[in-house]
């Protein structure tokens, strides 16, 4: 009997990935023999680069669909016609993707039915609905080929020897044997550009400067992080790496942070992957989605009274009011408090 050819397929994001590496691991046990390919977003391979349960990652230009670009979206359908999968899990929520799973001709089509037309696509399907953390949604996925281990949801990375001892280097050399780090990012995404899980500025300000009386400081995030950070005006023992980094060597720094501060961002699941000492500010979303699934997370959320399901559901219709009343003590007494912009 030929062994089975199971294709998962997922735009994105970051943290969306990861949180699907304890699936993967959990359907490699399932399928040991079984050739497991996938197809990711090109924004977001390096979150499976060197991935011991796949048996090979395919990036592909995600932006293609957000384009609308035709002609690329027909030669990416063509590739995956023609590698002929005998089962595929489409991890996205909305239906378009169910329905490019039925054009390709594949036997099992298992994925999330969001909108009701999702079900004329699959062969099994995942009601995607109530609030239930992501990772065991993706789980779910797994009850229509065995039996998913629900404890089994921590987040998976590789991480080189190399990548560690390069990360070690820089911060020998910046003088850090220990260190905090600080993450504001979150809402940049297609789709989103409102930065709405973003600390707002004088909450921010405030927490990195209360942070830096008494610990060195890194702002860690991409690119588009750096130029917001460089915004501010900190003490020089505060220093800013957005973007300064890959992603394996951002992964590596987190690891060594004594603490670190983040919102609800691709960079808190990346933390989250190599540190339990986080604390977790939330905004717009509900900590029960995405939260990381660690026993010793600091979950800081002032919007539980104002929780709207269709920013989860639908990535939109973000409370721009979400942070009004957030509030932070430090362990000495200190509160950090802000206001919404």
């Amino acid at each position: 009997m030929p062994k089975p050819k199971i294709l998962i397929f997922k735009l994105g994001l970051l943290g969306d990935v990861l949180m699907t590496t304890p699936f993967v691991r959990q359907l490699r046990r399932m399928y040991p023999e079984a050739e497991i390919q996938y197809w990711v977003g090109r924004s977001y391979g390096a979150a499976l680069v060197g991935n011991p349960h796949l048996s090979s990652v395919v990036e592909f230009e995600e932006q293609i669909f957000f384009r609308r670009d035709v002609r690329e979206i027909y030669r990416l359908w063509r590739k995956l016609r023609s590698e002929r999968f005998t089962v595929a899990f489409f991890l996205g929520k909305h239906w378009i993707f169910n329905a490019l799973a039925r054009s390709l001709g594949i036997p099992r089509r298992i994925g999330f039915v969001r909108e009701p037309i999702s079900r004329l696509f699959l062969t099994e399907a995942v009601r995607y609905f109530d609030i239930r953390h992501e990772s065991y949604y993706y789980l779910d996925l797994l009850t229509f080929c065995g039996m998913p281990e629900f404890s089994d949801t921590k987040m998976e990375v590789a991480l080189s020897p190399e990548t560690e001892q390069c990360v070690d280097r820089i911060l020998s050399e910046r003088g850090l044997h220990e260190f905090v780090g600080v993450i504001n990012s979150g809402g940049n995404n297609a789709g989103e550009t409102q930065f709405a899980r973003r600390l707002p500025d004088d909450f921010f300000e405030k927490l990195v400067n209360a942070l830096a009386r008494h610990n060195s400081v890194l702002l860690i995030g991409n690119r588009a992080d750096c130029a917001y950070y460089s915004r501010f005006t900190f003490p020089t023992n505060v220093q800013n790496l957005g973007g300064a980094l890959s992603f394996h060597e951002s992964l590596a720094l987190m690891k060594r942070a004594s603490r670190i501060f983040t919102t609800d961002c691709g960079g808190m699941h990346m933390a989250a992957v190599v540190n339990d000492r986080l604390t977790t500010f939330f905004g717009p979303q509900h900590p029960r989605r995405t939260a990381p699934l660690l026993p010793n997370v600091e979950i800081i959320w002032a919007h539980s009274d104002r929780y709207s399901p269709e920013y989860s559901l639908y990535n939109c219709r973000p409370d721009t009011g979400a942070f009004e009343k957030l509030k932070y003590t430090f362990a000495g007494g200190e509160i950090i408090s802000g206001a919404a912009v």
